[in-house]
């Protein structure tokens, strides 16, 4: 089994304060800043073209999306001392501030038949029904995560709420998978 991929982070802050968009729109040069009421009632604003989202709503909370724990958290002091350096906040704090889904992929190694899994994986609640979706859901039991496991044995992990569970809930998986496929080759 490969090791886990983080592919993206979402966390949420709050800065306890409400925001004027005109505030932030009149006083910010960034590659890409937009707020289209009609589409999103968030504020949109990215350091880099391609870097991570920060959406900024009216009520002082705000959501970051990166594709790394790391790069969240460059975007979080990026967008606290950005606030600051405009005036919305006197110093550059929020008052709070969690990750709330942490997505992760890797592999098992080959691919698998999933109908039988579903039936005998014995880590949570496991659902398999591909004319409506193609992978195995295993919603784990000891864990917040999500299991997704595709046929050709591609895995995701979603729901976490840390890199750590991320990382212990894929390991806890191929744990259970392997016990399962030793059982079937004895």
């Amino acid at each position: 089994m490969t090791s886990l991929r983080i592919e993206n982070v979402v966390a949420t802050g709050d800065l306890d304060i409400q925001i004027n968009y005109s505030d932030v729109l009149d006083s910010v040069d960034l590659p890409h800043l937009r707020y289209d009421p009609d589409i999103h009632q968030g504020l949109e604003l990215r350091f880099s073209e391609e870097g991570p989202l920060v959406t900024l709503y009216a009520t002082g909370k705000y959501i970051i999306r990166a594709p790394s724990l790391e790069l969240l958290s460059e975007t979080r002091e990026e967008t606290l001392n950005l606030f600051s350096e405009i005036g919305l906040l006197d110093d550059a704090q929020d008052v709070a501030f969690k990750i709330n889904n942490v997505v992760g992929s890797g592999s098992i190694g080959r691919e698998v038949d999933l109908a039988p899994i579903e039936k005998d994986l014995a880590i949570g609640e496991t659902a398999y029904d591909p004319d409506n979706f193609p992978a195995l859901r295993c919603k784990l039991d000891e864990h917040d995560a999500t299991v997704l496991l595709y046929r050709s044995g591609k895995v995701i992990i979603t729901g976490a709420d840390s890199v750590e569970d991320a990382q212990v809930a894929y390991e806890d998986f191929q744990s259970a998978l392997d016990e399962l496929f030793n059982v079937e080759h004895q």
